[in-house]
């Protein structure tokens, strides 16, 4: 049995309308994309037409959403403890800067947002006085190996620069960073490792990583931080092992 001819040209003709045609709801704003670049944002609440099979929509929420935040320790200079806990409200004002700054990722919005409210937060607090009493004073800065063989590297950042310049680690051995910053929200990142973290004023950011090969790695600041922020880089110099260990000072085990 032969099925006529209009019957599968019909079948794309609906294909083609229904890939043409997309629904915004009250309460949400869309975007076009012809080709992955933005022909038309901001686009209201209705039905509406995009060409088939070339242009793609996406739609986003504009009503009011709340980030809320999980608890974190502090200690201030003066040995007091306590806990910043918060949320905030807001909402997608630029749909078409919200797309170019996230991707349209919802949540690569709020590890943005979440650091720079900290950041606020703590600077009413007196950020100042929000770290280790005596960890990140000048001869404590860079790398040291304590008694147990587990390596710390320390740094600070401020604009436009980290100290220290040039942080010494060993190849193949885990290494603990510890580092803040003084003025504003900075971060980095080493080379091509999966070291990278922000570094916010009062807040201690630690992570462990491990360097499998020797050699220096470059470690550029990030997170935009002013009109200097493109000249604010350091560097990591990875020793074979048993050189680095041969250059440290590791203290005796306390035998108390």
């Amino acid at each position: 049995m032969k099925f006529p001819a209009w019957i599968p040209l019909a079948i794309a003709l609906l294909l083609a309308l229904m890939g043409s045609v997309y629904v915004v709801s009250e309460g949400q704003s869309a975007i076009v994309l012809n080709l992955g670049k933005v022909v038309r944002s901001d686009v209201g609440p209705g039905l509406h037409f995009k060409i088939p099979f070339v242009e793609s929509a996406r739609v986003f929420d504009r009503r009011l959403e709340v980030l809320d935040a999980n608890p974190e320790r502090y200690l201030t200079s003066d040995k007091q403890d306590f806990s910043l806990d918060f949320f905030a409200i807001g909402r997608i004002a630029d749909v078409r800067a919200f797309y170019r700054a996230t991707g349209g990722d919802e949540e690569v919005a709020v590890q943005r947002l979440a650091p720079i409210i900290k950041n606020a937060l703590t600077g009413e607090i007196n950020s100042r006085t929000l770290h280790l009493a005596g960890e990140f004073v000048e001869n404590n800065l860079g790398t040291s190996i304590g008694a147990d063989g587990k390596v710390v590297a320390r740094l600070i950042a401020q604009q436009y620069s980290f100290e220290p310049q040039c942080i010494v680690v060993p190849a193949e051995m885990p290494v603990t960073f510890r580092g803040t910053s003084t003025d504003a929200v900075h971060g980095f990142v080493v080379g091509t490792t999966n070291a990278n973290v922000m570094l916010i004023p009062g807040f201690v950011a630690t992570f462990t990583t491990a360097f499998p090969t020797v050699g220096e790695q470059l470690m550029p600041c990030h997170e935009y931080c002013g009109t200097g922020h493109e000249a604010m880089w350091a560097r990591v110099q990875v020793l074979p092992r048993d050189e680095f260990r041969a250059n440290m000072v590791i203290p005796p085990v306390d035998e108390d």
